[in-house]
């Protein structure tokens, strides 16, 4: 080989692996996009509008899977009407935005009370409604919130709870899945027609 064939190699060769380093950037930046969307995703939207009621097994794992969860479970519709239910999504909605806003990890989610009933005996919550918790499927923990349903009592347990200041327990070991609930209407209840003897 020349020595101007040689040089013409090299120059050849130098154009080759710097082309092929750009491409390695590229595909690197595309790489770690495509990981910040899957995270996205996972976590059910960086910012979701309100705070979701679970329905649902696949909502829940959907919405809970890869981040600390907090359940409220409200009384039922019978016992308080929509008015008093609406109050409490009132609060959990601040606490959510709250959360979201100062970068905390969590989840909202709530239920009717009641209506999970092995689940709720699993978890302790036999004390009555509304009932807070706050569960990681990852680590396989939940905390009981012992305080009101307000603004400041959720947020207060959130913070403790973020910052290991709350007593976590093991997830009971084969808890049962959250069987599927009817979406509430946003109305007041019915109550059940009586039967005539």
């Amino acid at each position: 080989m020349s020595v101007a064939d040689r040089r013409e190699k090299i120059k050849k060769l130098e154009a080759d692996i710097k082309d092929k380093k750009a491409q390695a950037k590229t595909l690197d930046r595309e790489a770690k996009e495509l990981t910040g969307t899957l995270q996205l995703v996972r976590l059910g939207g960086e910012k979701p509008e309100k705070v979701e009621q679970l329905v649902g097994d696949a909502e829940f794992k959907e919405h809970c899977e890869a981040r600390t969860c907090v359940l409220a479970f409200l009384p039922h519709i019978l016992d308080g009407g929509a008015a008093v239910r609406n109050d409490y999504l009132k609060v959990m909605d601040k606490v959510f935005k709250k959360s979201k806003a100062e970068g905390t990890p969590a989840g909202f989610m709530w239920l009717q009370g009641g209506d999970q009933f092995e689940i709720e005996e699993k978890l302790s919550l036999q004390f009555g409604f509304p009932a807070v918790i706050a569960l990681n499927l990852k680590k396989q923990r939940y905390a009981v919130h012992r305080g009101t349903l307000d603004e400041d009592g959720l947020s207060s347990f959130l913070k403790s709870m973020m910052i290991g200041k709350v007593p976590l327990a093991p997830l009971p070991k084969e808890m049962p899945k959250f069987q599927k609930a009817d979406p509430w209407d946003g109305k007041d209840g019915q109550p059940p027609a009586e039967e005539e003897l």
